[in-house]
């Protein structure tokens, strides 16, 4: 039987992925979801209060047709905040690794690009890479991207980076991009973070029929994704050198 794991950080992250989890679903593989931060900044959640975004992300879920019993809250479970996943790079990967190890049949890892957006999805990636190294299990891994500013534009939403390798664009029917569209509404609790975003993504649903995966590299080399200052630097006082030492440490 092949596994799917689609490893995100933050509770609405899978509107990056619609396709690619329809897709496992029709092909009766099984499909994992694990959150990888508790979707709040700096703000302990118990570990078994289900909060908004949880519900929001679980409404949207089921309706892809993952089952429940397949979505799990790591963050929310160890205590790991938004925006901090670079600090608990360690608690993550060991939590992850212990589920992966339980799993029988082949493993495909689906999880965020390495393209300087956000610092969370960062260092879920460094998470992945540092598995696929260590992990003879996985027959494949893959990135999507999700936001960065690596053109003229504040936002470049779902704009792939060359250096993260070969585009795959994974095709979704008009019906389902317009079901998307219908999703995205689902996650309330964020729809002041969202403005800058939709627009993008649902003229992207209305006239771009893929998504975009990109297959990771077991010799990957961390480095600046782009020359210029990176999102999260401008959004936060998160700097791109505390998280490569962090980085670096780590993997």
């Amino acid at each position: 039987m092949k596994n799917v794991v689609f490893i995100l950080c933050h509770q609405d992250d899978e509107f990056g992925v619609f396709a690619s989890i329809k897709t496992a679903i029709e092909k009766k593989e099984n499909v994992f979801i694990f959150y990888m931060t508790s979707g709040v900044i700096k703000k302990i959640i118990p570990k078994n209060v289900i909060s908004k975004r949880d519900k929001e992300s679980l409404s949207v879920l089921l309706r892809l047709g993952v089952k429940r019993k397949n979505i799990f809250f790591l963050g929310r479970k160890n205590n790991i905040p938004t925006c901090l996943l670079h600090k608990n790079l360690e608690k993550a990967y060991k939590k992850l690794r212990e589920f992966l190890k339980k799993l029988n049949g082949s493993i495909t890892l689906i999880t965020h690009a390495y393209e300087g957006g956000n610092e969370d999805h960062d260092s879920c990636n460094i998470i992945v890479h540092k598995i696929i190294k260590n992990f003879k299990k996985i027959i494949s891994a893959y990135q999507f991207p999700l936001y960065n500013n690596s053109s003229f534009l504040y936002y470049s939403v779902q704009k792939p980076l060359p250096n993260n390798g070969k585009i795959l664009r994974i095709k979704s029917s008009l019906p389902n991009r317009l079901k998307f569209i219908t999703y995205l509404f689902h996650y309330k609790s964020q729809l002041k973070v969202w403005i800058g975003l939709y627009p993008f993504l649902i003229f992207g649903l209305l006239f771009r029929n893929y998504f975009i995966l990109q297959k990771m590299n077991k010799k990957f080399i961390i480095k600046k994704p782009y020359e210029k200052k990176l999102l999260y630097e401008k959004f936060r006082n998160t700097t791109y050198s505390d998280l490569k030492l962090r980085f670096d440490k780590f993997f």
